[in-house]
């Protein structure tokens, strides 16, 4: 179930194209690229500072999805959306990861089921601290 749980989650976020949304200055004002040759291979710690910034961009997003399902108007739905996106920069600012960066874990997450295994168990380490 948290599987089923988790895959619903994370195509949420790629497939709501919130992440891609982020301005470009986002990433400037972030942590510095990995080198091009690191794109493949991610660190533990670069894996924890992804899946922190993953269950908080999947809260935003589901809190959003509330928000927006409550909204009386396509007007407020457009203004909670445009705050949601306007967030998630900070998010990924606060976790040291660049939106780049962001969307080639997951890219990598969607490949390597191994990778997503290893990224499951440290999610549900994560919600059970």
């Amino acid at each position: 179930m948290f599987d089923r749980m988790l895959r619903s989650a994370f195509a949420l976020v790629i497939a709501a194209g919130l992440v891609p949304a982020l301005p470009a200055t986002a990433s400037a004002q972030e942590t510095p690229q990995q080198p091009q040759e690191q794109t493949d291979s991610i660190a533990d710690e670069e894996l924890e500072r992804f899946a922190r910034a993953y269950l908080e961009i999947a809260r935003l997003t589901a809190q959003m999805e509330r928000d927006t399902a409550l909204a009386t108007s396509p007007e407020e739905k457009q203004e909670i959306v445009r705050q949601t996106r306007a967030a998630m920069p900070g998010v990924l600012q606060e976790h040291e990861i660049t939106a780049q960066r962001y969307r080639e874990i997951a890219n990598l997450l969607n490949q390597d089921p191994e990778l997503r295994q290893k990224f499951a168990a440290l999610l549900e380490e994560i919600q059970g601290a």
